[in-house]
């Protein structure tokens, strides 16, 4: 997403509150034509596109601890957790080597589509400005507000499956850490730490 109003770019992820940061900044969830293709952006796709803006804009995503994500990714995909959710997931996105690059949404073969090899670092394969976290979202959010101008209280409830633990088994536990273990060297300090607990 990109708001030229507020000048901020914003790497959506999927399952982390994005859409309902997309509402609040921008007014609409980019779900819609014609903005849809840019919705689920790599950062890398997000630099190539906006590149007269990048250097300028305040540039943020949300990470989200990786266990209650891919919970509520499949919850939201209607396939249930459960192992051949998680391997169709894996054989889709090509694990261990994780991209979530995603044809429904985009339409520019000619965007960079990441190189693989972890969960988030795949997705902001290039420097923010600022990632927030899911799980401290109510501060990273004012925090978000206050840095591009956005006079809005930011209200939000959390899902129902955060309470992931009750969904993997140990093979689908070390699986989903497979895929994100590099995040913990490659992506940030703020990385929420890759501990299933």
């Amino acid at each position: 997403m990109i708001n030229h109003q507020y000048k901020c770019i914003f790497v959506h992820i999927q399952r982390t509150a994005g859409s309902h940061i997309e509402r609040m900044i921008d007014g609409k969830d980019w779900w819609a034509e014609p903005v849809r293709r840019e919705k689920h952006l790599l950062a890398s796709q997000a630099r190539e596109l906006y590149s007269d803006f990048w250097d300028y804009y305040f540039k943020f995503s949300i990470i989200r601890n990786p266990w209650a994500r891919i919970a509520s990714l499949l919850n939201f995909l209607g396939s249930g957790v459960s192992e051949k959710s998680i391997n169709h997931y894996k054989m889709r996105y090509g694990f261990p080597s994780t991209v979530e690059y995603d044809d429904r949404f985009h339409a520019y073969p000619d965007l960079p589509k990441g190189e693989g090899g972890a969960g988030y670092a795949n997705i902001l394969n290039e420097n923010l400005d600022f990632i927030a976290t899911y799980e401290n979202l109510q501060n990273d959010a004012e925090f978000i507000f206050d840095r591009i101008g956005l006079n809005k209280k930011f209200k939000f409830i959390q899902g129902a499956s955060q309470d992931y633990k009750k969904y993997f088994t140990k093979q689908s536990q070390n699986d989903i850490e497979a895929m994100y273990y590099k995040d913990n060297i490659k992506l940030t300090e703020k990385i929420v730490e890759l501990k299933y607990k």
